[in-house]
């Protein structure tokens, strides 16, 4: 190291130190951003042009979400050069070496991790980034809604389907008492065998 002013590296560090942090939230942007695009071609973009097109479009995100990767290292890198001489400490808690591993997007699951037991990446806890968690909870959240009515559903089902064979039952055993008070009509007779079938059949 060059004998520096000391003033200029702390300018130095405040600016690498927002570069960072300024990297850090350009890649979360671009990650939902690369998310939303495939989520959308695969919903409703048919055809060779069109997909074309949007890969086009995905593959230029990409690129920007590959270049403020390559930024906040650069950030980081700096920043470890200039820690010791300016007198920082625990700036590493928030600000971790990135690894190829942690730019995947926070609802990502991986090693066997399903959604709501894995663990927030740490490039998604930074204070300008708390809307995403908030919206991450109200996904498990509307998730395990989803399951419980789910199963309300399947119990009302049920209770629909035995409340229409009883009805039916009842049916059938209306008609069969009516059939007694018929004598003479032959062809009424008929008919209401016939319904009477009709209801044990269903």
């Amino acid at each position: 190291h060059l004998d520096c002013d000391r003033h200029l590296m702390e300018y130095d560090w405040e600016l690498r130190w927002a570069q960072a942090h300024d990297a850090l939230n350009e890649l979360c942007s671009h990650l939902h951003l690369c998310s939303h695009m495939y989520k959308f071609k695969d919903k409703h973009l048919r055809g060779q042009a069109a997909s074309t097109c949007a890969q086009n479009l995905i593959t230029g995100v990409e690129a920007k979400k590959d270049s403020a990767v390559d930024k906040y290292k650069h950030a980081h890198r700096a920043l470890e050069s200039l820690s010791s001489w300016v007198g920082k400490r625990d700036w590493q808690d928030s600000l971790r070496p990135l690894k190829r591993e942690d730019v995947r997007l926070m609802g990502d699951c991986a090693g066997g991790h399903t959604q709501g037991t894995g663990t927030i990446l740490w490039i998604w806890l930074n204070e300008r980034v708390q809307d995403c968690i908030h919206i991450e909870w109200c996904k498990a959240r509307s998730h395990a809604g989803c399951t419980a009515q789910w199963s309300e559903e399947v119990e009302l089902l049920a209770e629909e389907m035995r409340r229409v064979l009883a009805f039916l039952e009842w049916r059938e055993c209306t008609v069969l008492r009516l059939l007694k008070k018929i004598t003479e009509q032959e062809g009424l007779r008929a008919y209401a065998y016939h319904q009477a079938a009709l209801r044990s059949a269903m």
